[in-house]
């Protein structure tokens, strides 16, 4: 992942029953796909999350969207100083 890059995401979690914090599901998503689109999620500047019933077809359906390389408020790496 290159952190000089700005995300967009949307979940839509389609609970089977009663459901619990949309919020902390979120993030648990966020953590897991650290690594694979962004470094950190401060590269997320769009972020929206449903929650829908469905007892029939319980699931999450995510969306990963790359809105800008590089973008000007995205996290810089850090300089190494010469040894």
């Amino acid at each position: 992942p290159d952190p000089s890059t700005v995300w967009g995401w949307t979940f839509v979690w389609y609970a089977g029953r009663r459901a619990g914090d949309l919020d902390n599901r979120r993030k648990v998503l966020q953590d897991a796909m650290r690594g694979l689109f962004w470094v950190d999620d401060k590269q997320i500047v769009e972020d929206g999350a449903f929650l829908e019933y469905d007892k029939e077809s319980p699931r999450m359906e995510i969306t990963v969207k790359l809105l800008s390389i590089p973008h000007p408020f995205a996290i810089q790496p850090k300089k190494r100083r010469a040894a």
